[in-house]
């Protein structure tokens, strides 16, 4: 049975603007509601609907952005200058805003199309800091689509957007992103680059955590490669920083990554060892989908020892967690490991 449970860090991340709201004692929306209800002119409706958009629950972003966009659209008719300018900056947010929703809705098609909005409206209002972000969104917008040409195009201009504005952090995401995407179409030469790219960008700026997820990816790729050596050193660096970092839940992925290449060398007693360290990180910071996926991993280590009982025992233990939190690729492998132990070893 192999053990197929990686906890790498190099998903694509959406960039979801967020505009800074004064400090308040209230929940934000609560007290945006507040003001929605009370403003007597249109322009502050429109932004109060942008901000809404940033700080609502992930199903409300569309309707407060589709409420922004048509009174927006009428406002960026007005003729006085800073109507203008004000509708502007708030309809760019709202189009960004439900192309978001969009996107998390898997209706890429619709994202794109926003987000070119988005992108068309602060490139006329030249808004450069706002540029780069919606580019990046392009970016992860085509990838979704299988589009991969343009997404290293548009993720190439992230890059060129934020260097310009001297983004530096900016300019390391989109450069891990880049990776993803070449990494999909198979170019891994060009994948390590661009994460090496981004590996001394973050090391100029002192981002620790995004040096360890960047060891991360560079040992996800060597893994792929079957370049285990190089995987162990890469996923070891990552552990080693997310434990000066204090951070249990990247210290879990570290050492899950780690006992994952000890298993593929066929060192069971120490990936055993790592596993084991997982699920008690897993279970010290309430990741409970963790827990789930750490049974399962040393469910495999202890068929590959033979040891059937003890394998089926974490097994079970594995599928009460993820039937209870509907992992549903999980439960799969987990049912196959099961009937791969009943046809081998007897029934279960």
């Amino acid at each position: 049975m192999k053990n197929t449970f990686f906890y790498f860090l190099f998903s694509i991340s959406i960039l979801f603007f967020l505009m800074p709201l004064k400090s308040s004692t209230q929940n934000p929306v609560d007290s945006l509601l507040l003001v929605l209800k009370t403003a007597q002119q249109d322009v502050i409706r429109l932004q109060t609907y942008a901000k809404l958009s940033e700080v609502c629950e992930y199903n409300e972003i569309e309707a407060y952005s589709t409420k922004g966009i048509e009174l927006g659209e009428k406002l960026l008719l007005s003729t006085n200058k800073k109507i203008h300018s004000t509708a502007a900056e708030a309809l760019g947010l709202c189009y960004n805003n439900f192309a978001f929703a969009k996107g998390q809705q898997g209706e890429f098609k619709s994202a794109i199309e926003f987000y070119k909005k988005a992108l068309l409206l602060n490139v006329r209002e030249k808004n450069e800091t706002e540029i780069a972000p919606i580019l990046n969104n392009l970016g992860e917008s085509f990838f979704n689509e299988g589009k991969l040409e343009e997404s290293i195009s548009y993720f190439e201009k992230s890059i060129i957007a934020y260097k310009k504005n001297k983004d530096l952090e900016g300019v390391g995401r989109c450069y891990v992103n880049l990776s993803f995407v070449y990494q999909n179409i198979g170019d891994i030469s060009q994948a390590l680059k661009c994460i090496d790219k981004g590996m001394k960008i973050r090391e100029k700026v002192g981002d620790q955590q995004a040096i360890a997820n960047s060891w991360s990816l560079f040992g996800a790729i060597y893994s792929q490669q079957r370049e285990l050596d190089k995987a162990l050193v890469c996923f070891k660096k990552c552990y080693e920083i997310n434990k000066a970092l204090k951070n249990k839940e990247g210290m879990a992925g570290g050492i899950n990554n780690i006992g994952w290449v000890y298993a593929e060398k066929g060192k069971f007693d120490d990936a055993k060892l790592s596993y084991e360290e997982a699920l008690q990180l897993s279970i010290e910071i309430g990741d409970e989908v963790g827990r789930g996926k750490s049974y399962q991993n040393l469910s495999a280590i202890f068929y590959k020892k033979k040891e059937i009982n003890k394998a089926r025992e974490f097994l079970n233990k594995a599928l009460v967690i993820l039937k209870k939190y509907d992992q549903r690729d999980g439960i799969a492998s987990s049912f196959c490991s099961l009937g791969e132990m009943e046809f081998y070893y007897g029934e279960i």
